[in-house]
């Protein structure tokens, strides 16, 4: 059983793409967490990080990276408000938000900036006819901002044997904020 979230599911998707072969003999089911298979939720996550990304970009190119790092510094307490907001749900702990903010400023601005091109770009209809009949359980916060739970109750229902479960009051980062509600389905999975 495969475990992916966000990007990592569909690293999953893109690996039974590229190596069905391995997914005919090894893999017995997945369980996706906030993965989109279709559009991003539009109203934020479309621009958000791409334009903060060009622009903490451009402000490093221009102030050089000693003195971006102070600015940097100084913006930290706008910067976890915001990551807050946007990837977590109604009562997120205030130790999995800064532990949250600490990974994506280890990736800040390259690499975050860029995943929207990235899974823009992405074939995810022929994705998901490759696992269609695989069982799949597809994990989204009802709070989620970037990946809609229509849209994942949509694709999860294409495929036949999928079941979507949306957790009320999560938002994107599932496998922190929600561990004890992922785990046991994890668990249902693999038995």
């Amino acid at each position: 059983v495969l475990v992916g979230h966000d990007m990592g599911g569909l690293a999953i998707m893109s690996l039974s793409q590229r190596h069905p072969e391995l997914f005919a003999a090894r893999v017995s089911g997945l369980v996706l967490l906030a993965t989109s298979s279709g559009t991003l939720a539009a109203e934020v996550s479309a621009t958000w990080p791409n334009a903060l990304g060009k622009l903490a970009r451009d402000l490093e190119s221009v102030l050089g990276s000693k003195v971006f790092g102070v600015v940097r510094e100084h913006t930290s307490r706008a910067v976890s408000a915001g990551l807050r907001w946007w990837l977590f749900g109604d009562d997120p702990d205030p130790e999995l938000v800064e532990l949250t903010v600490k990974m994506i400023r280890g990736n800040w601005p390259h690499t975050v900036s860029l995943f929207r091109p990235a899974m823009d770009a992405y074939a995810r209809d022929a994705a998901l006819a490759q696992v269609a009949g695989l069982p799949v359980t597809a994990i989204v916060g009802e709070r989620d901002r970037i990946v809609r739970a229509s849209d994942v109750e949509q694709w999860v229902r294409g495929l036949g044997n999928g079941t979507a479960v949306v957790l009320p009051g999560v938002g994107h980062v599932v496998p922190l904020e929600a561990a004890a509600q992922v785990l046991p389905r994890v668990v249902a999975l693999v038995n």
